[in-house]
């Protein structure tokens, strides 16, 4: 049952740049030619960023191969059951305040959409809401996921031209439906609205994705030292970081906190190979990863690019 993943770097903030960007709109000057430049800039660095993913001379140096092991998803189950257990009933709770107004901006679109349909065609008025706004997510990731599946099988080149033709549309399309004003990081948004699609709207379908996260969290713990602390002693090293009070309340919250603290642990377990690594190919490659993913963390969380800095002089 073990299985390897390659994860492409370029590739992942391509796609996080198209969501965030030209999907939802993210960072625009109102209407005029400033913003329709500011269009062309963004679609160029995503297509730029996806084109490195494959055309770059050493493209293989910016990938990562990540190896899934049977026991790591016994562990990964396992944290999953203990932390439901500390947690209670904590995922079940209505959300309320912030947290309700970033499960509402993850459907904002949708909102929309069904809005202007029922004001302009008079659709959807004798419907429940609730499932219109599962019916416009499903649609919506079905379409994603077929398109997605069409772009693998057209060449590189053509797939690149039609991604950047993409961003253009949605972004004008999305500033016609009114754009996006959220000041906080658009990415922070994509987990809710892709749990809310396979789950429906609801308090726990929005908070799930924040929890797994502290799962996912403690497994990457247990895999970084299980090797020095052995496999008993790591997994109880994982369970302890998860069961923090602070790291298990945010984990339950529909809010990013817990991705900035994801990236900030993946930065700090890394410091050690970043101030004694000799090989300088070496050197620049996990450079090149911590930045990625501190690129994520930070379109999750604004504050998370503040670690950048113990590496950055290297």
């Amino acid at each position: 049952m073990d299985g390897t993943f390659i994860i492409s770097w370029p590739t992942v903030l391509a796609f996080v740049g198209f969501w965030s960007y030209g999907l939802f709109d993210a960072i625009h000057f109102g209407a005029g030619a400033s913003n329709l430049v500011l269009t062309f800039i963004l679609a160029a660095l995503t297509t730029g960023l996806a084109a490195v993913a494959r055309l770059a001379p050493q493209a293989v140096f910016f990938e990562d191969r990540w190896t899934v092991e049977k026991r790591d998803l016994i562990i990964f189950s396992g944290y999953v059951i203990l932390l439901a257990g500390l947690s209670g009933r904590a995922l079940l709770i209505a959300i309320n305040g912030d947290q309700l107004f970033h499960a509402q901006y993850s459907q904002v679109h949708a909102f929309k959409a069904i809005r202007l349909l029922a004001l302009k065609r008079g659709l959807w008025l004798d419907y429940d809401f609730r499932k219109l706004l599962w019916l416009s997510d499903v649609v919506l990731l079905t379409a994603s996921v077929a398109a997605f599946a069409i772009l693998r099988k057209v060449r590189f080149k053509l797939r690149l031209a039609l991604l950047a033709v993409a961003f253009v549309t949605l972004r004008v399309a999305i500033e016609k439906l009114g754009g996006n004003v959220d000041i906080h990081p658009s990415f922070r948004l994509f987990p809710l609205w892709l749990s809310s699609a396979l789950l429906s709207s609801s308090s726990f379908a929005f908070r799930l994705p924040q929890f797994l996260a502290l799962a996912a969290l403690c497994l990457y713990l247990y895999r970084r030292t299980r090797v020095r602390l052995g496999e008993p002693v790591a997994f109880l090293f994982g369970a302890a970081a998860g069961s923090l009070p602070v790291t298990l309340h945010v984990a339950t919250l529909a809010e990013p906190s817990i991705w900035s603290a994801a990236a900030w642990t993946i930065v700090l377990f890394s410091l050690p190979e970043v101030f004694t690594s000799t090989d300088d190919p070496s050197r620049k490659r996990l450079w090149f990863r911590l930045s990625a993913v501190l690129a994520v963390g930070t379109m999750m969380r604004q504050p998370t690019f503040v670690a950048y800095l113990p590496f950055l002089p290297r």
